[in-house]
């Protein structure tokens, strides 16, 4: 993590981390606020056999070389911000509130929070420390009341 271009603000601007999964599968995160144009968030996951991805509101998948499907989802009149942002934090915020109002479970549960959080908190600390760091963090596991 490093401050690039934001001098006069204390705070990382740009964050890079390599996730190691048990089952041998890498994760690369690049995240950045330096860009510098209104671009939307990109996700992109790669595999043996293809790769899926996510630009704004449009998910696509590519299998063996062939352009499988891609679905672009239009969400009128559901914004918060900018439209490059996409809209999947206001659909997270919608279906919250429905599942407070309908009585069901939230897509997004205490324990899956927890995970991104831990990575989070995990790519900080390797940060810091400047080396491999451990998930789960061993006073986490089975604590949790989630």
């Amino acid at each position: 993590m490093d401050n690039r271009s934001h001098k006069a603000v204390h705070v990382e601007d740009t964050a890079e981390a390599l996730v190691k999964f048990e089952n041998g599968a890498l994760y690369q995160l690049y995240a950045c606020n330096v860009y510098p144009i209104d671009a939307p968030i990109q996700i992109e996951i790669v595999g043996d056999k293809g790769k899926a991805g996510l630009v704004q509101d449009t998910a696509w998948v590519h299998l063996d070389g062939e352009e499988r499907y891609e679905i672009e989802q239009n969400f009128e009149g559901v914004a918060v911000g900018p439209s490059y942002w996409g809209t999947s934090h206001v659909l997270q915020i919608q279906d919250f509130y429905g599942s407070i109002i309908e009585d069901r479970p939230f897509c997004l549960n205490g324990k899956e929070g927890r995970k991104a959080l831990e990575l989070v908190l995990g790519i900080y600390q390797s940060a810091r420390l400047n080396k491999k760091i451990e998930l789960p963090f061993k006073d986490l596991i089975d604590h949790s009341p989630l």
